[in-house]
């Protein structure tokens, strides 16, 4: 039951971060550049965006009404853990409702997780969000500012963005070469050194 709750919380944190915003286009996160394509096919598209921007700008105070009730329930729930002295838990449930309760810009802009941000290099400038579930499985290579190749999953762990299984957005800025990348320990996971690399990213919160 705790686990369920917890997702559902977690599945309605990452859905109201989508926004009606006509700035950022819905269908950024399928890869589709409408520009690409004839006039009358781009048209189709971009009176899809504009519906999907209505439905979610439609949504936004039901989901916020539904945030609310669900930080309560997981708040008395914080509560009944800690009576019992199970922290492992009732941190495990804050940390829920920190991620619920933290307002945020909204986008509709998340990409899913690619692995790593290859794709990315020569992009430098660029800014990115991600889905991402923390992971300590895959190569990193740098601390801080990672090689483009290291796992982005295990890259937001090892910056200290997500936990370990933790679900969440993250924010991507794609850098420039760097002449040297020092590795370390954190937080259960382990990054390499590695010498000049064509094409770097750093990983913070949203």
């Amino acid at each position: 039951m705790l686990k369920l709750l917890i997702t559902a919380c977690c599945f309605l944190f990452v859905a109201c971060q989508m926004p009606p915003t006509a700035s950022h286009s819905h269908l950024s996160q399928y890869q589709i550049d409408p520009a690409q394509l004839p006039p009358d096919a781009s048209e189709v598209l971009q009176a899809l965006d504009q519906l999907i921007a209505q439905v979610i700008q439609s949504v936004e105070p039901k989901v916020a009404e539904l945030k609310k009730d669900h930080i309560a329930q997981l708040q008395k729930l914080q509560e009944k853990y800690t009576k019992l002295g199970k922290l492992d838990e009732a941190v495990a449930i804050r940390d829920a409702v920190r991620q619920l309760s933290h307002e945020r810009p909204l986008r509709n802009d998340i990409l899913p997780d690619l692995g790593n941000l290859s794709q990315h290099r020569g992009s430098t400038g660029s800014v990115l969000y991600f889905d991402v579930v923390g992971s300590t499985e895959g190569s990193v290579w740098g601390t801080d500012i990672y090689t483009a190749d290291s796992r982005l999953a295990a890259v937001a762990v090892h910056a200290g963005v997500l936990r370990i299984g933790m679900r969440g957005v993250v924010k991507v800025t794609i850098l420039p070469s760097q002449s040297l990348y020092r590795g370390s320990m954190r937080h259960g996971v382990t990054s390499s050194d590695y010498n000049s690399y064509p094409g770097s990213y750093k990983v913070t919160k949203p």
